[in-house]
């Protein structure tokens, strides 16, 4: 599997890798309702709290929420479909978020618009989907 890495990182506690799988070539577009992105704007504690996935340590859920926003403005969400997440969790023991985890925790908060071409758009509910994906 060759990969290339986009972006590598730390935040806080949090410390990230974004690789792109040469073999996977997907790209993950993203829409988001007018209501939503008011709240996420405007209001980005309820939007981190009540809005994106959880994923047990709130470092963790922030900096995904960052990753959202910012893929809502450039309606591309492929960066953080692709991204692995570890963290430090006190004392001496950490936590890890395979891509795979986090593309799936944040495809349970989407509904797929289309897939075609190996171009997914996903509107993003700010909430979990109760329908399959």
């Amino acid at each position: 599997m060759l990969c290339t890495y986009l972006a590598k990182g730390k935040k806080g506690i949090v410390s990230y890798h974004t690789q792109l799988d040469l073999a996977d070539t997907t790209i993950y577009k993203v829409t988001c309702s007018k209501k939503k992105k008011k709240i996420a704007f405007s209001d980005f504690l309820n939007f981190t709290c009540n809005h994106t996935p959880c994923f047990g340590k709130y470092e963790v859920e922030e900096f995904v929420a960052e990753m959202i926003l910012i893929s809502i403005v450039k309606k591309d969400i492929t960066k953080l479909m692709n991204t692995e997440i570890s963290y430090d969790k006190f004392p001496y023991r950490s936590g890890y978020y395979s891509k795979e985890e986090v593309r799936e925790l944040i495809l349970s908060y989407c509904n797929i618009i289309s897939d075609k071409n190996g171009i997914i758009v996903l509107d993003y509910l700010g909430k979990p989907n109760s329908g399959k994906f």
